[in-house]
């Protein structure tokens, strides 16, 4: 088990976009791509899709730390 810098930008992304979307930091929530994206689909959807993608990253780093899967 090492970690590598690609498993931890897996990781800090993964937290860095499931807490600014949980918390509505505004330098997450109210960035141009993530207003454009709230005003086509709308708060709610956006907010679990975030959501999803930052728990996927993040579950994407862990495995691979824990050497389940292989991103070298």
């Amino acid at each position: 088990m090492t970690m590598s810098l690609l498993n931890m930008i897996f990781i800090v992304a993964g937290l860095y976009v499931i807490l600014g979307t949980v918390l509505k930091l505004p330098f997450y929530w109210d960035a141009r791509k993530v207003q454009r994206m709230r005003r086509l689909l709308g708060d709610t959807i956006t907010y679990f899709f975030n959501l999803i993608i930052g728990v996927g990253l993040f579950i994407v780093g862990l495995l691979s730390v824990l050497g389940v899967i292989n991103l070298n």
